[in-house]
C-alpha cells in the first residue's frame, strides 16, 4: 500500500493537531470540573454516534436504540448529579 503526499499530511494534521487539540481541551476540562464530570464525557459518543448517523447516513431508530439511548442519557444525569453533590458537601 502506497500512500500520497496528501494522505500523509492529513494523518499527520489529524494524529498531531487534532488529536493534541482536543488533549489540551479534555486536559482543562479535568482542571475546571474535576475528573468525575470530565469522564462523564466519555459517555456522549455514542449518543453522538446514532445522531449523526442518523442525519448523515439515514440510519433508523428502532426501540433497541431508544432504549439504550434513555438510559445513558438517564446515567449521565445521575453521574452528573452524585459529582455535584459530592464535590458541594
Amino acid at each position: 500500500m502506497e500512500l500520497t503526499l496528501s494522505q500523509i499530511l492529513s494523518l499527520l494534521i489529524l494524529g498531531i493537531f487534532h488529536a493534541g487539540i482536543v488533549y489540551m481541551i479534555f486536559n482543562q476540562l479535568i482542571k475546571q470540573s474535576g475528573a468525575a464530570f470530565a469522564s462523564l464525557t466519555n459517555y456522549f459518543v455514542p449518543v453522538i454516534g446514532v445522531v449523526l448517523g442518523t442525519i448523515l447516513l439515514g440510519d433508523q431508530f428502532d426501540m433497541n436504540t431508544w432504549l439504550a439511548l434513555f438510559i445513558i442519557l438517564v446515567s449521565l444525569l445521575i453521574g452528573s448529579f452524585a459529582s455535584y453533590k459530592h464535590t458541594n458537601m
